[in-house]
């Protein structure tokens, strides 16, 4: 009969609703674990009071430089008109801002560092 064939070949359709099934289990563990995760999340922030207000002041400064480069690049945007030239201005400011801190960061600092 064709459920013998299909069962000896390994397509038997009982099989496929299986494998359905086992998707679908898996499926809903993955949710699980992922509610889970959500959860041991909350909880420790709930827990650690340190860590929720270090998330804050990170959400706080990404979102303040965020808004500082967009008001930065418009008003480049509008001061200077010719691309070429912003695009110049712009790369020679980035590059006077790294050197600062790199002279902060490996200069002072660390002469600073041993007095403190």
């Amino acid at each position: 009969s064709a459920y013998s064939i299909a069962e000896t070949h390994g397509f038997s359709p009982d099989r496929q609703e299986t494998k359905r099934a086992k998707k679908v289990d898996k499926a809903e563990k993955d949710m699980e674990k992922h509610a889970g995760l959500v959860e041991k999340a909350t909880k420790l922030f709930a827990r650690v009071p340190v860590l929720r207000a270090l998330f804050l002041e990170i959400l706080a400064s990404q979102g303040l430089a965020t808004l500082l480069n967009v008001c930065f690049v418009a008003s480049v945007g509008a001061t200077i008109q010719d691309d070429n030239v912003r695009a110049g201005w712009v790369g020679n400011f980035y590059a006077l801002i790294n050197v600062f801190s790199m002279t902060l960061q490996f200069g002072v600092l660390p002469l600073l560092m041993q007095y403190i």
